[in-house]
């Protein structure tokens, strides 16, 4: 009887502390996932004079699930994600979330699409596991201006650096 109740207790210790634990985690970084623009912004969730609201219910929700769902896939620890903004036109967001603390790093534009017969129907998006650069080629929207480009970032500092975008102003 000392036997199992000291295996219970160990284990169960063990198991029980694994369980909340890991749960507390996953439920803090589900329910706080925060927005770092990192340049000028209107509220906190979107770039100064941007359509995409990265706080709102839809963007969130993608967060969450990628917090929930996906392995560190860009700069060790960073979830690279894309968010489809306007389907009809392929268009998504690109956002960088930091797995262990729950911090989204947005890249500086509001879109990026296909070039068709350039690119895939999000445009070209590349980026590895144990580098913090992503370049993007493709139709980029930013400020209400829609251009075929390239553009590389490096994620320094808790922002996007590198290539000029009107939101870096």
């Amino acid at each position: 009887m000392k036997y199992l109740m000291l295996v219970f207790a160990v284990f169960g210790m063990e198991v029980c502390w694994g369980a909340v634990g890991e749960k507390n985690l996953i439920a803090q970084r589900e329910l706080n996932p925060k927005v770092n623009i990192g340049y000028k912004s209107q509220d906190g969730c979107s770039f100064m004079y941007s359509p995409i609201d990265f706080c709102d219910d839809r963007h969130m929700e993608a967060i969450r699930g990628a917090l929930k769902d996906r392995a560190p896939n860009f700069a060790n620890k960073f979830i690279l994600i894309t968010i489809p903004e306007r389907d009809e036109y392929n268009q998504v967001s690109v956002v960088a979330v930091d797995s262990v603390t729950a911090e989204v790093y947005p890249l500086p534009i509001d879109s990026i699409s296909g070039v068709k017969g350039k690119t895939g129907k999000n445009g070209d998006i590349n980026f590895k596991l144990n580098e913090n650069k992503i370049c993007i080629y493709g139709d980029v929207l930013i400020y209400k201006s829609i251009k075929e480009r390239e553009l590389c970032f490096v994620l320094e500092g808790g922002r996007f650096v590198g290539s000029h975008t009107a939101y870096m102003d």
